[in-house]
């Protein structure tokens, strides 16, 4: 490694050999985070499918109307 990146592999103020202490827990904020991404992951088909559901409902019921298509001209 270059010298002048040899900054990146080592920690800045510490003695040789001193382990660098984490302000947080991580084994739990792992578990966490992985929780929240497995439960929006699993959560985006079911919103989906209850929008389609939805649409479905309205356009069945005859609350949407789209604009009536023109008849295309004789020729």
């Amino acid at each position: 490694m270059p010298p002048a990146l040899a900054w990146y592999t080592e920690p800045g103020g510490l003695p040789k050999g001193a382990q660098i202490q984490a302000l947080v827990q991580i084994p739990e904020e792992i578990r966490y985070t992985t929780s929240k991404l497995l439960w929006v992951r699993l959560s985006e088909p079911a919103s989906a499918a209850i929008g389609l559901g939805l649409g479905i409902i309205v356009v069945k019921s005859g609350h949407v109307r789209g604009a009536p298509i023109p008849a295309a001209p004789l020729k």
